[in-house]
């Protein structure tokens, strides 16, 4: 999700409208969005967010869409879903937070049972999956040295 003027101030649009839909721009939450396929319903922050949220945030001068994997004191440990790197989100960068995402016109609320089902399960396989997609990577660099010679 990239910041354009028409969402410049996300945070206070959230707070007059109550919700914002948007279509997703970015590969960092794949599988479960789609690069501009696929839309997303944020809704404003109220409370504290939890493990496995999916939270909204400014970085620098975009907004950003990542799963929260762990809450602490005055930040969060976050990660996109089809990303390596862990990010410290300080609390008071979060501005929203998915309520879900429409797939093939269908609506994904993210309260429903199948969908918290994928989320935990993703995010426990995604150590696994990082490390698979890293030793096939190292394979493949070795076999063109390999074949190179």
């Amino acid at each position: 999700m990239k910041s354009t003027e028409s969402f410049e101030n996300l945070a206070e649009l959230l707070r007059e409208s109550g919700e914002y839909v948007t279509t997703v721009c970015g590969v960092s939450m794949w599988p479960m969005l789609r690069y501009k396929q696929d839309a997303i319903l944020i809704h404003p922050l109220s409370g504290e967010l939890k493990r496995f949220d999916v939270a909204v945030y400014k970085r620098d001068e975009k907004y950003v869409v990542h799963r929260v994997l762990s809450v602490q004191e005055n930040f969060y440990i976050i990660r996109g879903d089809n990303c390596l790197a862990k990010e410290v989100v300080p609390k008071q960068n979060v501005v929203g937070v998915v309520a879900g995402f429409w797939r093939f016109g269908r609506f994904i609320d993210v309260s429903n049972i199948f969908y918290r089902v994928y989320a935990r399960v993703w995010v426990s396989a995604n150590p696994l999956i990082n490390l698979t997609s890293f030793a096939k990577s190292k394979a493949r660099a070795a076999w063109r040295k390999i074949t190179v010679i």
